[in-house]
């Protein structure tokens, strides 16, 4: 993922396998939306090109920030849950992001 973003988008690990990218420019939606499947498509190749045999998911939800009046991190932090969790029910292949 480090690989992908740009120097002003900073990675934080949430739990686990869950990370969650800032992006400081505040670019558009259609930005994030792209920078997900550049991301899915790094994976990819990553597993592809080390003969993993493995079965993964990769999910995303996106909070534009400049929407929000309660930026406050709990607030963020249960935001960002549903967003992603909303994500993870749309069926399998579906390339909207919420």
């Amino acid at each position: 993922i480090e690989a992908v973003i740009e120097p002003e988008q900073k990675l934080f690990r949430i739990v686990a396998d869950e990370f969650m990218i800032l992006d400081l420019r505040s670019r558009s939606f259609q930005y994030a939306k792209q920078l997900y499947k550049k991301i899915r498509s790094t994976l990819d190749a990553f597993i592809e090109s080390n003969f993993y045999e493995v079965f993964y998911t990769t999910s995303a939800g996106i909070l534009d920030l400049e929407e929000m009046e309660d930026q406050s991190y709990s607030n963020l932090m249960k935001l960002s849950e549903y967003a992603l969790n909303e994500e993870m029910g749309t069926p399998s292949g579906d390339e909207s992001v919420q």
